[in-house]
């Protein structure tokens, strides 16, 4: 997680978010030295780090529920990888719907909330939890990083290029459209 913008400039710090899956140490702001990150090392050098977190789980759903909800495992009820027919279609659903989450709060004080990149939490094709710039994908688990299912306003399409290049580009789109208020941006 971090915090950008100045504090004494700002009474409402933006929040920048990256969760990433299967993420070591291995940058710039965490003491390596044979991997340049100098991108990642000045946001982390100009933002807050969260040095002596842990993941609540070992696993994507129940992790990322944790984060947004402030809450364990064993209070949100997620403790595996929430399954593919609760993602997209007639069983979808969203499994924070109960909770109040980040989003939301941040939504409720004013900021404008973004995600970009996989959700991994249920119904995939709407936004939920506060957000209100949503392209995301339509299912949880990622095999392949080109030529893959998308979702963006709503709609399910296929993206040519490499996902990674596109949760960045739209990230960086979401961030220059909000620039003038208080924004949140969870991109994962």
């Amino acid at each position: 997680l971090l915090v950008v913008g100045g504090f004494a400039a700002t009474p409402r710090p933006n929040v920048l978010w990256f969760i990433v899956d299967d993420m070591s140490a291995n940058m710039g702001c965490y003491g390596e030295t044979g991997i340049a990150t100098p991108h990642i090392d000045r946001l982390a050098g100009e933002g807050v780090r969260f040095t002596r977190a842990l993941s609540s789980n070992p696993v994507c759903s129940p992790t990322r529920a944790t984060f947004l909800t402030g809450l364990i495992p064993s209070q949100h009820g997620l403790h595996t990888p929430v399954a593919q027919n609760l993602m997209m279609g007639p069983r979808a659903v969203n499994c924070l719907a109960e909770f109040t989450s980040l989003g939301e709060i941040l939504r409720d004080a004013g900021y404008v909330c973004g995600l970009s990149g996989k959700w991994h939490l249920g119904d995939n094709l709407h936004p939920s939890e506060g957000f209100s710039f949503w392209v995301t994908k339509p299912d949880g688990s990622t095999q392949e990083f080109y030529d893959q299912p998308v979702i963006e306003d709503g709609r399910l399409r296929q993206e040519a290029g490499y996902t990674t290049d596109l949760w960045t580009r739209k990230g960086v789109e979401f961030i220059e459209r909000n620039h003038d208020r208080p924004f949140f941006l969870y991109l994962a």
